[in-house]
């Protein structure tokens, strides 16, 4: 698009945070270790790591790997938004959808956490909500595993771990009042 602001030039080259999180990839795949001038990528290193796998793939192709993550960042939203639709019905997917959708659109394009942090929030809402569906201990441990790595990647509600907590010790509850095994 050629539009420019604090995080891209000329609608693709990043700029100040997303330059670093693109350059902590590029020297991890050179074999070397996250630079420590740049507190973006030292912060967030997990991001980095997940920049670097897929420029790897890509051949160092910046586009491609953004490619990529927007379309993973696709797939995640639809399956939570599915999730959605199947339990409370259309306009409430509707909604929510249309929510990720005002989230991700500023984002979609950049090399920043945001993006990646959607996709694996959403994918840990999927999970979760498979969890909840099929009382399913082990889908309930990946979810948190994968919401949890959202929030390390883009820094977010961390009051939603111990809130998931309280959530899974209700839903795991079979029969009582609260689930204390589940819960802790």
């Amino acid at each position: 698009t050629g539009f420019s602001n604090n995080k891209l030039i000329a609608g693709f080259l990043p700029y100040k945070d997303a330059y670093f999180h693109y350059l902590a990839g590029r020297e991890i795949i050179s074999g070397n270790l996250i630079p420590t001038f740049n507190l973006a990528s030292s912060w967030r290193p997990l991001y980095a790591g997940f920049l670097s796998i897929l420029l790897l793939l890509s051949g160092i192709n910046l586009q491609a790997s953004l490619a990529i993550i927007t379309a993973m960042t696709a797939i995640a939203c639809y399956l939570a938004s599915r999730q959605v639709f199947k339990t409370f019905g259309t306009w409430p997917a509707a909604i929510f959808i249309t929510l990720l959708y005002l989230y991700a659109h500023k984002v979609i394009g950049e090399s920043g956490t945001e993006q990646v942090g959607l996709l694996f929030g959403c994918l840990g809402f999927y999970l979760l909500w498979q969890a909840a569906i099929q009382k399913n201990l082990a889908t309930l441990l990946l979810g948190t595993v994968t919401l949890t790595t959202a929030l390390s990647i883009r820094a977010g509600a961390f009051f939603i771990l111990p809130m998931l907590i309280l959530w899974a010790g209700w839903i795991f509850r079979k029969g009582k009042r609260f689930s204390v095994g589940i819960a802790s």
